[in-house]
């Protein structure tokens, strides 16, 4: 004879139709709320329909039943593992309890290492603001002080005067008409003028008149 198949189970939670079956609800944590109640060991309360009525959250028992089907838990984050911590406590189930914990020692541990990572970041950002705070206040300082590397000598450069100019001796004296004037100096003469008091030239020579000839000069009666 062929074995029996397994009995299926429906059941009816908070309005939400599961079906599953037999030992799927026993196979796990024995003395639980479901092993007990599918052993006989309780009265079950059954709908209009024939499905056992449980008085829970539907949502919540669908992972419930998941786990109990697989024996693993997909958490999605703390609150969803608060919220079928107490789903767990009320059906007693001791395994998903402890796979709960786990998962939320995991997700803290997780937590943790991120807000570590965070406040290394900012520190380094923070190091990296204050390097460029201080090279920027440096160079202010520098800056009024005057010893900016480089802008002194170019500076310079840009307001040096203009050289002056001088006058070439090869350019012909038609070119400067006052050339005389300025080099003689306020001592020097020009010409037709009043000879300077200090005689800075001689005096010119008296004429010798007439000049005669030694036989002349004989014949003159003086």
């Amino acid at each position: 004879m062929e074995a029996a198949a397994p009995p299926i189970v429906h059941l009816n939670v908070g309005g939400t139709e599961f079906s599953t079956s037999h030992e799927t609800l026993t196979s796990q944590c024995p003395g639980s709320f479901l092993h007990s109640m599918f052993s006989g060991d309780w009265a079950r309360q059954c709908d209009a329909r024939g499905r056992v009525f449980i008085d829970r959250d539907g949502t919540r028992f669908r992972h419930v039943l998941n786990f109990l089907r697989s024996g693993c838990l997909h958490a999605t984050d703390e609150a969803f593992c608060h919220e079928l911590l107490e789903e767990a406590d009320f059906f007693g189930l001791a395994t998903l309890s402890a796979a709960l914990h786990q998962a939320l020692d995991a997700m803290k541990e997780q937590r943790v290492a991120e807000d570590l990572h965070r406040r290394e970041q900012h520190s380094v950002l923070q190091q990296l603001t204050d390097g460029q705070a201080q090279l920027a206040a440096a160079a202010a300082a520098a800056a009024a002080a005057g010893h900016v590397p480089g802008a002194a000598a170019k500076g310079a450069g840009a307001l040096a005067p203009p050289a002056p100019l001088q006058s070439s001796s090869s350019a012909p004296a038609w070119m400067h008409p006052l050339g005389s004037i300025m080099e003689s100096g306020p001592n020097s003469t020009t010409v037709g003028a009043t000879p300077a008091r200090n005689g800075s030239r001689p005096p010119p020579s008296p004429s010798p008149g007439p000049q005669m000839s030694p036989s002349q000069f004989a014949s003159e009666t003086f």
